[in-house]
């Protein structure tokens, strides 16, 4: 699913698999969306990407620091039944379009990496290139989580 924003996803119990990019994801909401993942009575594998970034309204857009997301991974390393196999955040370089992973882990993970930048180039057209304040700065946040329920 591609998300502009933030909405309750209804997850049915049958369903295994699900990745979300969502263009916007304020840490308010994302603990939300961990909140509902982890509370799951069923086993998920689940694939969450998002830019650092809140809409304030509709002519308002305010970047937010990747850091402010950092005490939700630790939150998410202390569940037992939750597996944080990817929190992982790319800064955005507007000289070469490009996003680059701040840590220099290479984890083999090529198809992700590949997904990631297809994903991510719908958003980048859709950014006002002349707004130069609102992309310096700018980060994603690539998160990979198994919610893993004991029978």
């Amino acid at each position: 699913m591609h998300l502009t924003a933030y909405i309750d996803l209804p997850l049915p119990l049958s369903l295994n698999h699900v990745t979300v990019c969502f263009d916007t994801l304020h840490p308010s909401e994302l603990r939300q969306l961990v909140n509902k993942l982890s509370a799951r009575t069923h086993s998920l594998e689940c694939r969450v990407e998002f830019v650092c970034r809140h809409l304030k309204d509709t002519n308002m857009r305010h970047i937010i620091p990747s850091e402010e997301y950092i005490p939700i991974q630790h939150e998410l390393e202390t569940m037992q039944h939750v597996d944080v196999e990817r929190f992982r955040i790319y800064d955005y370089a507007p000289f070469t379009h490009q996003w680059s992973a701040r840590d220099s882990v290479d984890d083999g993970d090529l198809v992700d990496e590949i997904v990631d930048n297809e994903c991510c180039k719908d958003f980048i057209k859709r950014i006002n290139l002349n707004w130069s304040s609102e992309i310096d700065g700018l980060s994603r946040i690539s998160m990979r989580l198994k919610i893993k329920i004991q029978p």
